[in-house]
């Protein structure tokens, strides 16, 4: 693969450089609050909130590229924000029970 890299290869500009430092910096903030939130949280309610990225991945694809979602992702992002709202609902339950 590099040999292909380098035969296309295109330097950054400064702005750009900053774009994808930037990306790289909330990327990793990203991963290390949901570390920390499953560490301190129960992983079955933390983790369907992980999940809800792929829908909203969809709406700002939509708002800023228009990109119009599939309607398997349409079905796919619809399960994952039901299955988020069930589980929070029934872990919330589950603890105040126990």
């Amino acid at each position: 693969m590099l040999p292909v890299a380098l035969a296309d290869w295109a330097t950054r500009t400064p702005v750009q450089f900053l774009w994808l430092l930037g990306s790289a910096l909330t990327g990793t903030i990203g991963v290390y609050c949901m570390s920390w939130a499953c560490e301190i949280g129960d992983a079955s309610v933390v983790t369907p909130i992980d999940f809800a990225q792929f829908p909203t991945a969809a709406v700002l694809g939509f708002v800023a590229f228009a990109e119009f979602p599939s309607s398997t992702m349409v079905l796919g992002a619809a399960i994952i924000v039901l299955a988020t709202f069930w589980i929070a609902r029934f872990a919330g339950k589950r603890r105040a029970a126990g």
